[in-house]
């Protein structure tokens, strides 16, 4: 793959993370979410969950592998919201 498709595609990747990170500082800020939640790292983690189901939906031809997704971020996030209460 040529270097500036590599590069825009890493833009665009670091884009994604930027936007979902805004998401959760915006929780953050609301009480939805612990004030301790590393809001970096938690947006790559969800970023690369969210690919590896994409991915996985495309393998399996099920929808199945985003609704788990869903379901253990959801467990995730609430898991640190009463740990930190």
């Amino acid at each position: 793959m040529p270097m500036r498709n590599c590069a825009s595609l890493q833009a665009a990747v670091e884009g994604f993370i930027t936007q979902i990170e805004a998401c959760l500082k915006e929780a953050k800020k609301s009480m939805q979410l612990p004030a301790g939640l590393h809001t970096a790292d938690t947006a790559i983690f969800i970023f690369h969950g969210l690919e590896g189901a994409i991915l996985h939906m495309k393998v399996a031809k099920s929808v199945e592998p985003i609704r788990t997704f869903r379901r253990c971020l959801s467990t995730y996030l609430e898991g640190n919201k009463k740990k930190n209460a």
